[in-house]
């Protein structure tokens, strides 16, 4: 079942490489990124539901699902302060959850995959980082 998490993950940040304006950084890695890299998404899987649910429908072929919780960190850089920073995170954040919602790569792997709720991030450094934290959960066919 790993193997279902992984190309999860993979696919996801696949599309939003796909459908990010170039320039954008799409990664696995949850170091906190860099001035040369903003913007960035950040993917990673928070966690996960151990309780598969099986489903009886023909069209799903018996499959079971399991919750997976995925965390997507947006973050922009700004060296003209914390309201330019935001502006410019406000537009990534916009830009990520229209790639992912209803995608239907992503809807191949699971029911349904959806961003939940946001918690605002800021970092600086020889400039601003601001950044939006993404809850996103999907119903993982396994």
């Amino acid at each position: 079942m790993a193997a279902n998490y992984v190309a999860l993950l993979d696919t996801i940040q696949e599309v939003l490489q796909a459908s990010l304006p170039e320039g954008t950084t799409v990664t696995q890695d949850i170091s906190p990124p860099t001035v040369e890299q903003c913007p960035t998404v950040i993917v990673s899987l928070e966690g996960f539901d151990r309780n598969p649910t099986f489903i009886a429908r023909p069209q799903f072929g018996g499959s079971y699902v399991e919750i997976a919780r995925v965390l997507l960190d947006c973050w922009a850089f700004s060296g003209q302060g914390v309201q330019d920073a935001g502006v410019q995170r406000d537009t990534l954040v916009s830009l990520v959850i229209q790639a992912v919602e209803y995608n239907p790569e992503i809807l191949g792997l699971c029911l349904m995959f959806q961003c939940l709720r946001g918690e605002t991030m800021v970092a600086q450094g020889n400039g601003i980082h601001s950044g939006m934290r993404l809850h996103c959960e999907g119903q993982l066919i396994t």
